[in-house]
């Protein structure tokens, strides 16, 4: 057994034991009966459009006040709910997320509160925590990047399914640097990913990539999200890295004319969440493309401000 009990246990047990959870997950079954599933042209993608209410606060979430500490943190142990029962790993809990965006969410918060800020050992604790659930996709918010606790660290994983773009997306390897390989330029929007032989080398790659990716003096990392998937006959998980260069798209917001649509790992894969109907409704693929294009980097502006670094 992988751990002391095994995350389809915990989720089986909170399923029957926490009745916000359980709720959230039968709306989440009703809405993903109604969600609508289109292909965004050139690249092929599988996008699906849902609408879950309960979803609103994280889509919405206020980072400056987070920042402020205006609200206690919903990750910490000591404002979590008691019906909240964590399974622990190393330095970390994983629990069930009670507005899951799928049947298998789970969250998995570090020990501490600290703030949502990759570290050397942060990086390899999600490739091993990928390795332990092969079933799964391990992924990463940055703090600007759609996660709605920027304060404690964590990462995310949820069925590998909803990773399938990445998946099957072509790579073209990187000339000079043949561990990094990047999305073609059919693609939606640029990404990369690593792949070696340990935890540890991936992790060094990781962090000489990071050096030359674009970030804001505002940021204390550049923006990206990050998905660790483990692949058939592979020895490490992969690393998918989506380098970002904004938060949200010029039209985010809930007056008329707008969309709340706040971007994170999920809706990079091609899950888009609204809180509304009328939102979801107005999601097509060529709002996805241009929130693509508003959010993150085409294949050619990667090769120039970074990759042609690395195979110098």
């Amino acid at each position: 057994m992988l751990f002391p009990d095994s995350p389809t246990d915990l989720i089986d047990s909170q399923t029957r034991t926490w009745p916000l959870y359980a709720d959230n997950l039968l709306s989440l079954s009703q809405a993903s009966a109604t969600s609508t599933v289109f292909t965004l042209p050139v690249s092929d993608w599988s996008v699906t459009a849902v609408t879950l209410s309960y979803r609103k606060a994280s889509i919405s979430a206020d980072l400056t006040k987070i920042a402020a500490g205006l609200r206690p943190c919903f990750l910490c142990r000591s404002a979590r709910p008691s019906a909240q029962l964590p399974i622990p790993w190393h330095d970390y809990e994983i629990l069930v997320n009670p507005y899951p965006l799928g049947p298998l969410h789970l969250t998995i918060p570090s020990l501490s509160h600290r703030p949502q800020l990759l570290s050397r050992s942060s990086v390899t604790d999600m490739l091993r925590l990928a390795a332990l659930l092969p079933s799964q996709a391990v992924f990463y918010n940055g703090p600007r990047c759609g996660a709605s606790a920027p304060d404690h660290f964590h990462f995310q994983a949820i069925g590998r399914t909803l990773a399938t773009n990445l998946l099957s997306t072509p790579l073209m390897p990187v000339d000079g640097f043949p561990a990094i390989s990047i999305s073609g330029a059919d693609a939606p929007y640029a990404f990369l990913a690593i792949d070696s032989d340990s935890p540890d080398l991936t992790t060094e790659l990781f962090f000489d990539l990071l050096g030359l990716l674009p970030r804001s003096d505002d940021d204390p990392e550049p923006p990206l999200n990050l998905f660790a998937l483990s692949l058939p006959d592979s020895p490490t998980p992969r690393l998918y890295v989506i380098p970002r260069r904004r938060h949200r798209p010029t039209f985010y917001g809930d007056a008329p004319g707008q969309l709340l649509v706040s971007p994170a790992s999920l809706e990079m894969a091609g899950l888009f969440v609204t809180p509304s109907a009328d939102h979801t409704s107005r999601l097509t693929p060529s709002i996805i493309n241009d929130i693509y294009s508003q959010v993150a980097f085409n294949h050619s502006e990667i090769l120039s401000l970074c990759l042609s670094q690395l195979s110098r």
